[in-house]
């Protein structure tokens, strides 16, 4: 399971976690829902981030590139090389309450179709949470463009279980953190 540490991972500790949980498998079900399971976290948000095509190209390649969780406590960092598709893995590290902890997610799909671009990840053993979290950029008809984030969740980490109410404050947080920063990332 995931853990927290009083400081961050090397650079180095993250690649050695990486590389060991490449073929870990999910640890949660059921996975790909098209709803989420009762009993489970639900967290959705989304926002505006501009028209046309231009924006749905920089939308997109900025989920690509994970500026979605560039935002200070929360940062992505991929296995070197891997592009976002099914089987790639990514650590995703938090700071917060003086807590640092690196948590290990899997690509289970990705949609690149010439109006959505959308990826889901789910958790391995090594996250403080179970569970699949979804990110879509999509060119509407109308000409907007949206950037939308739905998760399905629960707590993994006897810490999370005890301060469940704050873990799902810090997720509630994280989609408003992150469609401000896709937005700002847009409008440049």
């Amino acid at each position: 399971m995931g853990a927290f540490r009083l400081s961050s991972a090397s650079p180095e500790q993250i690649a050695a976690i990486l590389a060991a949980q490449r073929h870990a498998p999910l640890s949660y079900e059921p996975v790909g829902a098209a709803s989420t399971p009762e009993g489970w976290f639900d967290n959705r948000g989304g926002t505006w981030l501009g028209t046309g095509p231009a924006t749905f190209e920089k939308a997109r390649r900025s989920l690509q590139a994970w500026i979605h969780f560039d935002l200070g406590w929360v940062t992505a960092v991929p296995e070197p090389g891997a592009t976002i598709a099914p089987g790639a893995v990514v650590a995703v590290l938090t700071r917060t309450f003086g807590l640092a902890s690196v948590n290990i997610a899997k690509v289970i799909a990705v949609t690149d179709e010439p109006r959505r671009y959308a990826f889901s990840y789910g958790t391995t053993a090594h996250h403080v949470e179970s569970g699949e979290e979804t990110f879509a950029i999509t060119w509407h008809p109308d000409d907007r463009v949206t950037y939308d984030v739905w998760s399905y969740s629960r707590p993994a980490h006897p810490l999370v279980k005890l301060f469940a109410p704050i873990a799902r404050s810090l997720q509630r947080r994280f989609i408003v953190d992150s469609c401000e920063r896709l937005r700002v990332e847009c409008a440049r």
